[in-house]
């Protein structure tokens, strides 16, 4: 019986005892202060109510033949395994790593959001990680899974960078000209992101550029939406819609080679890729248009389920001016805005005062497409923690739909009624959420793309190959220049230096910190990895099975090592309330260190003991497989050597 078997009968029979683990894994698997607590109210001795209890326990798992026994430390009642565990452990690893509550319903994940025309920075690396990671520890968890890259490909900021094109003299930049057709990409991303920066300042500077940003940003919209352009408006939209198109294009290849580099969307071996995610007749809804840069029903290794740009949800504009009409929203002058102030959220501009969609509109009407096109039971966006006002707004607004039941007989958007109702019934029961991560600062302050304070994502990539290369060299690594391997460590690095911190924490960019390889770190977990598997090995001849293992023979250390792989399930249900991976490395952290210390005071070669070395080779496989499957739901490749 694994943990969360456990837990769920002792909810039953003894519904007020809360359980967790407790500080050192000797006393047990699960702890409850339960007693200590009811003492307190009945003013009676707590350790005599803890003993009661404990009683109580053990004879509910000699009469259900559970392999668990209930001690007590003082007023604490602890649940400890028995031999039997032990054995199952080891015997039931390999058919699935881990058993949680299942819940049938869908989850889309909606994370990376990087925007088109831009240089992708470290702070894209954080929702990637965190959302790959949910992504892999929720499958466990819920029937279907699916990841959306919502990009940024919309906004003002495009409006800037295409003025800047077009004007480039005015800038004085080291470049004036600028072939979006023939020059190199790396190139071409740098160049826009310098034009993004400097026009910046220039607006500061000239304010009647804004004002033709804004209205060209309008004019495309209006244009997208397929409403009627003079012959003027027509030539111009034209010209802006090609370089808008070009210019995503470019991005897009910008990101997929930061999608492969993070190993995101790789399903790792346990996880189906074969699984229908999304029904092939919703795809057909979204399937070519604008904004839909990729939709596929099954996974695809490697790949996105859905990249939905903030284009995409242009077409759904419209119903900004139903919500006026019907007075759920005010227009005041162009603009168009919700009064929250009964909910303390102020005002939320839906359309702006030059008459163009704002990232509110666009997020609003993304989870009515999530809901309604694609019947997600659950959406969760991971962001920065700066955006909860913004998405407390959002929900505010959707909940305001839903209670005026406008939309009862009629369909938002293009979408049919079937689909909107679909909409409002899951956002109902279940509103859409957003667990946002602490904030990422460069020594010298915030991170601004718009001021050109930003550590790129390049920059870091380079720097951690090249710091791996140089380690592997120093090591005499054979296949210091294998760029896979290469990048799987520093991947692992990188990851490991993102996740381990709580998230909603804020951080301090530091590089030196993605480049340690010691201590709490990515790299010590594929080195304790590497460890376990020299010695498997170096004793590949040894035959051994899996029915030749004796747990008699292990000693109090290995035992304590297996107990705590016993924790598993229970760290990843936890997980998939909070969505905080770091409790996951955490737990990886603390076993990696028992392992290793294990390692320096043992020798499973030289052990004399023919039968407690089987045992032990069996140990260490099962280690070997336990890691690696951490490991991959935190998105973490492995390698053979270091």
């Amino acid at each position: 019986m694994h943990i969360i078997s456990l837990i769920n009968k002792l909810k039953i029979q003894f519904p007020d005892l809360q359980w967790s683990t407790p500080p050192d894994i000797k006393f047990g698997v699960l702890t409850t202060n339960y007693a200590f607590l009811l003492a307190k109210s009945q003013k009676v001795n707590p350790n005599q109510i803890a003993q009661t209890l404990a009683d109580e326990i053990n004879e509910f798992f000699e009469q259900n033949q559970m392999d668990f026994v209930a001690k007590t430390v003082g007023p604490y009642i602890n649940i400890d395994l028995n031999n039997r565990i032990f054995i199952d452990l080891l015997n039931n690893f390999g058919q699935f790593p881990v058993r949680l509550n299942k819940i049938d319903e869908s989850f889309v994940i909606d994370m990376f959001h990087p925007n088109v025309g831009k240089k992708m920075h470290v702070g894209h690396i954080r929702s990637a990680n965190l959302g790959e990671s949910m992504r892999r520890i929720l499958s466990l968890k819920y029937r279907t899974v699916v990841s959306d890259s919502y990009l940024g490909d919309w906004g003002i900021q495009f409006s800037y960078i295409s003025w800047g094109i077009l004007h480039l003299p005015e800038l004085g930049l080291e470049f004036d000209t600028i072939d979006i057709d023939n020059e190199n990409r790396l190139v071409l991303v740098d160049k826009f992101y310098k034009i993004y920066v400097r026009m910046n300042q220039l607006i500061e500077e000239k304010p009647n550029i804004r004002q033709e940003c804004q209205q060209n940003s309008k004019l495309l919209e209006v244009g997208m939406q397929g409403k009627e352009l003079d012959e003027q408006e027509k030539q111009k939209f034209i010209f802006l819609h090609n370089l808008y198109k070009k210019i995503v294009t470019l991005s897009l290849v910008q990101f997929r080679e930061g999608e492969l580099f993070l190993n995101l969307n790789h399903n790792p071996v346990w996880l189906p890729t074969d699984k229908t995610l999304i029904d092939p007749d919703k795809i057909a809804r979204v399937a070519g248009k604008t904004g839909c840069h990729y939709a596929s029903s099954q996974h695809i290794q490697g790949q996105f389920n859905l990249t939905l740009g903030e284009s995409f949800y242009i077409s759904f504009l419209s119903e900004m001016e139903y919500l006026a009409d019907q007075g759920l929203a005010v227009r005041e002058g162009d603009s168009i805005y919700i009064d929250l102030e009964k909910e303390n959220l102020g005002r939320v501009y839906l359309i702006s005062s030059e008459g163009y969609s704002l990232y509110h509109t666009r997020d609003i009407i993304c989870r009515m497409v999530y809901a309604g096109i694609f019947g997600f039971d659950n959406a969760i966006t991971f962001a920065d923690l700066r955006q909860k006002h913004s998405f407390a707004q959002v929900f505010a607004v959707l909940q305001r739909i839903i209670d005026s039941k406008i939309y009862e007989t009629k369909p938002f958007g293009w979408m049919t009624m079937e689909e909107t109702q679909r909409a409002l019934q899951i956002l109902s029961k279940k509103m859409a959420m957003f667990e946002g991560f602490g904030h990422l600062k460069l020594p010298d302050g915030a991170m601004s793309t718009r001021k050109g304070k930003i550590f790129a994502f390049e920059d870091l990539k380079q720097m951690l190959e090249q710091k791996v290369q140089t380690t592997l060299l120093n090591k005499g690594s054979d296949d210091f220049n294998n760029p896979e391997k290469i990048r799987k460590i520093a991947v692992a690095s990188l990851k490991w230096a993102d996740l381990h911190r709580d998230r909603e924490m804020d951080t301090v960019f530091d590089p030196s910190q993605f480049l340690k390889f010691e201590g709490n770190t990515g790299v010590y977990q594929l080195y304790t990895l590497v460890r376990l598997k020299s010695i498997l090995k170096t004793n590949i001849k040894q035959n051994f099975h899996w029915n030749h293992f004796r747990l008699d023979l292990l000693n109090e250390q290995e035992l304590m090592i297996l107990k705590q792989t016993f924790l598993l399930p229970f760290i990843l249900e936890d997980i998939c309330q909070n969505y905080k991976p770091h409790h996951l490395c955490n737990y990886l952290f603390d076993l990696a260190t028992k392992i290793n210390s294990w390692y320096v005071k043992n020798s499973v070669s030289q052990e004399a003991n023919l039968n407690r070395k089987i045992s032990l080779l069996i140990f260490c496989k099962y280690l070997v497989n336990h890691l690696e499957f951490v490991l991959s739901l935190l998105g973490i490749e492995t390698v053979e050597e270091i």
